[in-house]
């Protein structure tokens, strides 16, 4: 499946460049390159990355929308090095993202506070002054406290609502914002801040996916009354051979 959609993106990013549109399928060059990170191939994908983000330069993109094609494109460009072993460059890159996304995109931010392996001091007390409000947003919004809206529901637009453009954080955002506070005040020495972190974040986590024991008790009656008289005739035969 996954090499038929990597064959499939390929397709249509050549597609693309034999009639090109001005940019509006941008996305699918991005899609494009995040499969091929998905299927080990970071140089591909950081080559792909790196052309279409020259091209959206010049891109017939509206500027209000700049960012939102922008900033997953310069994401996956990190992730790229930092697959590459380019762990220095990763971070820069990190760090831009982090600087554009801050205020606007929350998912691209928290995301990127979450993969990248070093923060400079003042990205560092940013998070750890942001991730309070990010709680507290959750706590007064029990419509989100699960990771994810009620049917037919939208998130508020950054400017409006209680928490700016926190109001429509997720539980897994907050957990991505923890595990990246947790990595970085471990690595500075503050244990007592690190550990605070990441039971944040853990917690956050769980909220966003809750376990429910009622599928793996359904697949195990399911196996047990498919392979019941399987087992039973071998534990018979091995009876009856001792």
């Amino acid at each position: 499946m996954a090499q038929a959609q990597l064959n499939l993106a390929t397709a249509l990013h050549s597609l693309n460049n034999l009639r090109p549109d001005g940019g509006s399928r941008l996305q699918v060059w991005g899609a494009l390159a995040a499969l091929l990170l998905d299927a080990g191939q970071p140089a591909a994908a950081l080559h792909e990355l790196d052309l279409a983000l020259e091209a959206l330069l010049t891109a017939a993109v509206p500027v209000e929308a700049h960012a939102s094609v922008a900033l997953p494109l310069a994401f996956n460009r990190a992730k790229a090095l930092a697959a590459l072993g380019r762990l220095r460059e990763a971070d820069r890159a990190y760090e831009q993202v982090m600087a554009q996304a801050h205020g606007q995109d929350l998912s691209t931010y928290a995301k990127a506070v979450a993969a990248a392996e070093e923060l400079s001091s003042s990205r560092l007390n940013q998070v750890a002054a942001l991730m309070p409000q990010a709680l507290a947003v959750l706590r007064a919004s029990p419509r989100q406290q699960q990771g994810e809206l009620q049917d037919g529901e939208e998130r508020l637009p950054a400017s409006q609502g209680q928490g700016g453009w926190l109001a429509g954080i997720s539980s897994m955002e907050a957990a991505w914002l923890g595990f990246g506070l947790f990595k970085a005040l471990d690595r500075v020495g503050d244990v007592a801040g690190a550990w605070s972190a990441l039971t944040a974040a853990n917690q956050q986590a769980a909220a966003a996916q809750p376990y429910s024991p009622d599928p793996d008790w359904r697949t195990l009656a399911t196996l047990t009354r498919a392979f019941k008289g399987q087992l039973k005739a071998t534990v018979t035969a091995g009876q009856e051979g001792a």
